[in-house]
């Protein structure tokens, strides 16, 4: 039986998280945290392997997520304007102007995954395409039917994108804790201020629009999976943080 090389890569990417959790809390735990771009890059690759439709333009619009999130880190840490005042630590590998070549990633990882989660928990009806002959067919004989049918599909759209702009903002609430403590940044204050957050939503938000835009019918086989993974993972961990 032939496996596809992406399902040992799921099931490596599985086995890292948990392996993650379990050596956080032993002698281990440095050279855990050490292995954090690598795990970063295997859930980017899956996400790449599993993407459908995937293309020139596929590439294109993750790339320019990643742009969007360098940009934004970039802004936050030299500026303090978007999330507050902040710096990264040596953990998260090698770094241009102090931001870490994988943040880029993780800004990836989470708009798709989130996207997959939006699409997985919004009603079918949200992502139905329109037919185009029919589409075409309303321009020419009733505008006023086509002319509703295209803002539903910009309502629609738009739901998706705030859903999964919403999720990621949401996973960043549980990434702070565990990211403080093993060092991946740290903030001025100790602890993220409210304006993290709202920079995460705006930012988020661009990164799902150019989803939307670029890619309105993408579909990726394990991006709701590693969210609700990842999601497992970051609640795991701050529990046994906190009653240890």
């Amino acid at each position: 039986m032939n496996i596809p090389l992406k399902h040992y890569l799921l099931g490596l990417f599985c086995f890292l998280l948990f392996i993650g959790i379990v050596g956080e809390f032993t002698p281990l735990a440095p050279v855990v945290r050490s292995a954090t771009p690598l795990i970063f890059i295997l859930c980017t690759a899956l996400l790449l392997l599993y993407e459908q439709p995937f293309g020139y333009a596929t590439l294109l619009y993750v790339a320019l997520i990643g742009a969007i999130g360098f940009v934004a880190e970039y802004v936050g840490v030299h500026f303090g304007i978007l999330f507050g005042l902040y710096r990264y630590g040596d953990v998260l590998g090698p770094q241009i102007k102090g931001i870490p070549l994988v943040v880029s990633l993780l800004w990836i990882i989470m708009s798709l995954c989130s996207h997959s989660m939006a699409v997985l928990l919004l009603p079918r009806s949200i992502h139905r395409q329109s037919d185009t002959r029919v589409n075409r067919s309303f321009s020419h004989s009733n505008p006023s039917v086509y002319k509703h049918m295209q803002y539903r599909r910009v309502v629609q759209v738009g739901t998706r994108a705030l859903l999964a702009s919403g999720l990621m903002v949401s996973m960043d609430v549980l990434i702070e804790p565990m990211a403080i403590r093993s060092g991946f940044w740290s903030w001025a204050q100790g602890t993220p201020p409210l304006q993290n957050y709202i920079g995460w939503a705006i930012v988020s938000l661009s990164c799902q629009l150019v989803i939307v835009l670029c890619a309105p019918s993408r579909k990726n086989a394990v991006g709701s999976a590693l969210f609700l993974s990842l999601l497992v993972f970051f609640i795991v961990h701050n529990g046994i943080t906190y009653i240890l």
